[in-house]
């Protein structure tokens, strides 16, 4: 299932779109020209009523925030969908199969306010029920009606048409004890719930959701938080965890390369010798999603132990890509400098979340080769890309030409 690109002919500059991400619509529009011509080439299946087993399922959005649109998600099939869900499955599929099992999940959703976990509705209760839940649960939903199509951004994972719920039902089962248990922890902060669960090996999906609605926190300070929102919260906790625990120990003991190709995605990471730095570099080449055939986009973003990016150019990806590397780094207990290339060819021809960002750098942790200095890295990206991306890089000026500081 290919869906044709046609952003030629969109009015705007490549870098544009490529920072936008049809995120924070840059170009002024109120919706974003790339996904609508998605929208439009798509043959939606729109039903009334959901019958199937959620992985499980949900998703909050964010348009008219403090409002939000609150509700599961499942599939019209029923057995063991808990691959739907589980990034670490997902990743190892076709990019035509991925968009066609997340499109196959039907989202349903009521109004809810943010500060509803502080005083939860039955509705509420119910979504929580089925998240904590420890195996996929058989939902009912019947719509009012079918208000939004394909839910597409360039953060969270895809999911199918949605509508306003009328009904909502679901099976009860054994909750999830690591789940369930920080849920009910009123007096545990967020962000330390966030490194017990994933200390505990809670997966990253699962510890996201769970913060997304509110579940975690003190009582009082509970919030909704829009998915594509609570992804970036998540990955941005876990990294200041692991960058507090590896700035203590060793220098790592050489140079080392790392990469991964995979659904049009292209990874070349490079870590050394050094106290904490990281930069990140993303290009979306020619023909890939945002840019079509307009021309290539650069961004870059560098931070060290005193500067610290918060608002990165390229958007969630920046930590997305930057938390497995820290875990990686604390497994073996070393501190390194860190350098990662994303470079995105036209295979990648819809966005379907920086989870694949987080999963194809996990996989190319697996593989560590040993090169002699800085200089070889850009070589060898040079060599499978065609771009010398050594123009581009902070570190590289900071590495030939400064004496190391410490931090």
């Amino acid at each position: 299932m290919t869906i044709p690109r046609k952003v030629d002919d969109i009015p705007y500059p490549p870098e544009l779109c490529a920072r936008c991400k049809a995120q924070k619509m840059l170009c002024g529009r109120s919706k974003c020209p790339i996904l609508e011509k998605f929208y439009i080439s798509m043959n939606l299946k729109y039903v009334k009523e959901v019958q199937g087993s959620s992985p499980p399922s949900v998703f909050i959005g964010s348009k008219n925030y403090p409002k939000v649109n609150v509700g599961p998600a499942a599939p019209l099939k029923n057995g063991d969908t808990s691959y739907m869900e589980d990034t670490s499955k997902l990743i190892n599929l076709p990019l035509d199969d991925i968009i066609s099992i997340r499109y196959s999940l039907y989202r349903g959703f009521r109004n809810l306010n943010v500060d509803s976990p502080r005083n939860p509705p039955s509705y509420l209760l119910d979504v929580y029920d089925l998240v904590l839940s420890s195996k996929p649960t058989f939902v009912e939903m019947e719509y009012y009606k079918i208000t939004e199509t394909l839910q597409i951004d360039a953060q969270s994972q895809p999911f199918g048409p949605g509508g306003i719920i009328k009904r909502f039902e679901h099976s009860h089962g054994t909750s999830n004890q690591k789940l369930e248990k920080v849920y009910y922890d009123s007096d545990l902060k967020a962000y330390d719930a966030v490194v017990l669960l994933n200390s505990n090996g809670v997966p990253f999906h699962e510890i996201q959701k769970v913060f997304s609605l509110g579940m975690l926190g003190n009582s009082k300070n509970r919030k909704l938080v829009p998915t594509r929102w609570s992804i970036t919260a998540v990955d941005s906790i876990l990294s200041e965890y692991y960058e507090n625990r590896i700035k203590n120990y060793e220098d790592i003991d050489g140079y080392y390369f790392f990469e991964n190709h995979n659904l049009g995605n292209n990874y070349f990471i490079f870590v050394f010798p050094w106290s904490y730095i990281y930069e990140n570099i993303e290009t979306w080449g020619i023909g890939s999603v945002w840019v079509g055939n307009r021309g290539m986009s650069i961004e870059e973003e560098f931070e060290d132990g005193k500067r610290k990016v918060r608002n990165p150019k390229m958007g969630g990806s920046f930590f997305a890509t930057k938390l497995p590397i820290l875990e990686y780094l604390d497994s073996i207990q070393k501190k390194a400098g860190i350098l990662a290339i994303r470079y995105v060819t036209g295979d990648y021809y819809i966005p379907i979340g920086v989870w694949q960002v987080r999963e194809n750098i996990k996989l190319a942790l697996r593989n560590r080769k040993a090169i002699s200095n800085i200089d070889d890295f850009f070589h060898i990206v040079r060599e499978k890309t065609g771009v010398d991306f050594k123009y581009f890089s902070k570190i590289y000026k900071i590495v030939k030409t400064q004496k190391r500081l410490e931090v």
